[in-house]
């Protein structure tokens, strides 16, 4: 459902809840998860569905070392092709976190999702860093001295 002028986020949950595509239930768990593109924790509330809010944030790790800012243009209401924004960001951890912090700030981005994107972005430069090797003797110090005997 596109994002009307005259309709409101409520309307426009109560409407897609039950029947959106995105929504993954579970057996036996009393919530449900959700696929939506635009939801940066991949809760179904009406909180992080990126598909209702005029406004949305996420943040997604590329192939490349570095991260990718989507946004939600607010301008764009009418024309879904134009409507998302794709930022490609490829610094040292420190500055692609102020660059999204500044982004976000610029863009009127939603506050409460400004903190959700920085973790994200933080979490997947923490995986993309990978396992650092130890340089260094293998074996415990019981079997070094028995070596040195």
């Amino acid at each position: 459902m596109p994002n009307g002028v005259n309709v409101s986020k409520d309307l426009r949950w109560l409407l897609t809840k039950d029947t959106t595509c995105y929504a993954v239930k579970v057996r036996n768990y009393p919530k449900a998860f959700s696929k939506d593109p635009l939801n940066p924790k991949g809760i179904h509330l009406p909180r992080f569905s990126g598909s209702i809010q005029t406004r949305a944030v996420t943040v997604k790790g590329s192939k490349k070392p570095g991260v990718t800012l989507v946004y939600k243009k607010k301008d764009a209401v009418r024309k879904p092709a134009e409507q998302l924004v794709r930022v490609s960001i490829k610094k040292d951890p420190r500055s692609t976190l102020r660059s999204i912090k500044n982004t976000l700030n610029n863009t009127k981005g939603r506050k409460d999702l400004k903190m959700l994107a920085l973790r994200r972005a933080s979490a997947i430069m923490k995986s993309q860093l990978g396992q650092k090797s130890k340089k260094g003797k293998k074996g415990s110090k019981k079997q070094k001295k028995s070596e040195k005997k």
